[in-house]
């Protein structure tokens, strides 16, 4: 089973390379006719919401993981 930090760092990638693909879709622009143009660009702008998400959710978890471990030092410091 992963830590939180170790799935922060999954969720991160996957942002990075979710934001990567928009760019490239972004940056092929010009060689799609209009439609597809249009549609490329909802899809990137997609992939850069959901990307937006993961990079929130992976913060959440380092905060949540964070807060754990300083619980758990003062649990520790307590019983010393």
């Amino acid at each position: 089973m992963k830590s939180l930090s170790e799935l922060a760092d999954v969720y991160e990638r996957w942002a990075n390379e979710t934001e990567t693909r928009a760019d490239e879709i972004l940056a092929a622009q010009d060689s799609y006719a209009y439609e597809v143009r249009e549609h490329q660009h909802w899809r990137a702008e997609q992939m850069r919401a959901e990307a937006a998400v993961l990079k929130k959710r992976a913060a959440e978890l380092r905060k949540l993981e964070q807060r754990r471990s300083m619980y758990c030092m003062d649990l520790w410091v307590a019983d010393s």
